[in-house]
């Protein structure tokens, strides 16, 4: 025979009560955790708005413009997919000329990519120095940059475009 578990109203109330009671405390922690500042409410809709290109001087329509310009795709009838040079010295030119780029980690990431694509190592040593001092201050570029790199392997790229390198290089050794 199977036994029937009969479930007594007063245990009900009880579990009730005690569900109830944990609900409450929850609620008050929450509700302290609130009026003491330890927890805040940010409607953000997803986005973050710390220091996170809050103020970039190159928005998306810069990255865009640079990201269509270092693509490689095949131009201009060739075979070979190639970078836009042209439309990589205007873009160049568009930030140089946006106010605000020299302290702007998106404006000077894209400055270093575009320095390291046409191997000038000043041009990239210089902004490789800005983006990391603003990296230091947790202040970062826009992560949909064609290429972007992480800021630790800065130095490596900025060697194999030095002089130096260039030097061994063309000399067979």
């Amino acid at each position: 025979m199977i036994d029937k578990v009969v479930v007594h109203p007063k245990n009900r109330i009880v579990f009730v009560a005690v569900c109830g009671g944990i609900v409450f405390v929850v609620a008050g922690l929450v509700f302290w955790l609130f009026i003491t500042n330890r927890l805040v409410w940010n409607p953000s809709d997803g986005v973050v708005s710390d220091k996170l290109n809050s103020a970039s001087a190159c928005g998306a329509g810069i990255v865009d413009q640079y990201n269509a310009a270092m693509n490689y795709v095949i131009r201009d009838g060739s075979d070979l997919p190639s970078v836009d040079e042209k439309g990589v010295k205007q873009v160049v030119a568009d930030i140089k000329a946006t106010r605000g780029y020299q302290e702007d980690a998106t404006c000077q990431t894209m400055l270093y990519l575009a320095a390291v694509q046409r191997s000038d190592y000043e041009g990239a040593s210089a902004a490789a120095a800005v983006v990391k001092k603003l990296n230091g201050q947790g202040i970062f570029p826009n992560n949909n940059i064609l290429g972007i790199e992480p800021v630790l392997t800065f130095d490596r790229t900025l060697n194999t475009i030095s002089p130096a390198t260039q030097a061994a290089g063309s000399d067979g050794k």
